[in-house]
């Protein structure tokens, strides 16, 4: 009898430990990690800022000078590699940001730091994730969940922005981005801009 209860207790504090959620982060958008400086909500102008010359590159000038309209609808992404502007050491152990500008701001983007041997190679993504909480004073990696289809993934939603951490291919890389998607907004502009299409079309 007694080894039936010990067994009934040990079952029911892993259902309880296992079945908790975690608990909700309550941070706004102006406590999002700042990291190097980028931060969400900039302007597009004072990003580029941190990386003398990249407004004058083809690519970006030519995404930048009609951000509105078709075919961004004010969405529009960006690439850019630190290593090499003048400031690469404020970047020093980064690889890429990968932005996407929202109506003139950053609306979310994507750090890759520099994959092995360059850097660290992280095979358990709670590690990896526990580096951002400690940096970056956020909620314990515990509080982090966990994409069921994407075991590399570690994600961290905000009341207002979220975070997902990532290890796919043993290399650390952060998202920061609002919680509305830039490119569902996208897809929104778009879609009311092809119905008015339709809609003035004569025949």
């Amino acid at each position: 009898m007694k080894r039936i209860l010990s067994v009934t207790i040990m079952i029911l504090a892993a259902v309880t430990m296992y079945g908790q959620t975690p608990a909700p982060c309550t941070l706004k958008p102006a406590q999002a990690p700042v990291i190097r400086g980028v931060k969400l909500g900039m302007k597009t102008e004072e990003m580029l800022a941190l990386f003398p010359g990249s407004s004058d590159q083809d690519g970006i000038k030519s995404a930048i000078s009609k951000p509105e309209g078709y075919p961004h609808f004010g969405v529009i992404g960006i690439s850019i590699t630190p290593s090499v502007y003048s400031t690469k050491e404020r970047f020093a152990g980064i690889a890429d940001y990968n932005f996407l500008l929202v109506d003139g701001h950053v609306g979310q983007y994507q750090v890759d730091y520099l994959p092995p041997p360059a850097g660290p190679k992280w095979t358990r993504p709670d590690d990896f994730a526990a580096k951002i909480v400690e940096a970056y004073k956020l909620p314990a990696a515990a509080n982090w969940t966990t994409d069921p289809n994407i075991g590399f993934w570690r994600i961290l939603k905000c009341d207002g922005f979220q975070l997902k951490a990532s290890t796919m291919n043993f290399q650390g890389s952060l998202t920061v981005s609002t919680t509305e998607a830039p490119w569902t907004l996208q897809q929104q502009r778009q879609a009311a801009f092809e119905e008015s299409i339709r809609r003035e079309f004569k025949p």
